[in-house]
């Protein structure tokens, strides 16, 4: 007979026994983060390029609201993925960039679209509309590709 776990625990493919709340905790530190709307398409745009400035962002992203995008940006450099820079030209204006933390989710991004290119993009899906991602160029340069490119 098999001894069933506490509630509070499970057992990892290794067979150790974990609590819950010490598998969730980095999952739930993470989509604090990254969960919220916009982040992460954000976090896509600034993978591409260098720099970007704020008017780029939200012509980049289409439908963000400047006062989200502007709250998600401050959320992202306090959280440290995001560097914001002061740039004292004529006009003067801001440039936001990707901390080495923030670069690092390149890999994640990678895999949420290849799960996207498996699940969910298939034919008439949204996410296939053109526009709704960034081009194809800048995807195969950064090594994500998107399988609804037939569009």
């Amino acid at each position: 007979m098999h001894q069933l776990a506490a509630p509070d625990t499970f057992t990892r493919a290794s067979g150790i026994q974990s609590s819950l709340e010490e598998f969730l905790c980095p999952v739930d530190e993470a989509a604090r983060i990254i969960g919220q709307k916009w982040t992460l398409q954000i976090v896509h745009h600034l993978l591409d390029r260098p720099t970007c400035r704020f008017c780029e962002l939200q012509e980049a992203l289409g439908g963000v609201n400047p006062s989200t995008l502007s709250s998600r940006l401050k959320m992202l450099e306090e959280e440290g993925l995001v560097h914001r820079v002061q740039v004292s030209a004529i006009p003067p204006h801001v440039e936001y960039s990707l901390t080495q933390m923030g670069a690092e989710l390149h890999d994640v991004i990678a895999a949420i679209t290849a799960w996207s290119n498996t699940w969910l993009c298939h034919g008439d899906s949204p996410c296939c509309a053109p526009g709704t991602t960034s081009s194809v160029t800048d995807r195969a340069r950064s090594g994500i590709t998107h399988h609804c490119e037939d569009e």
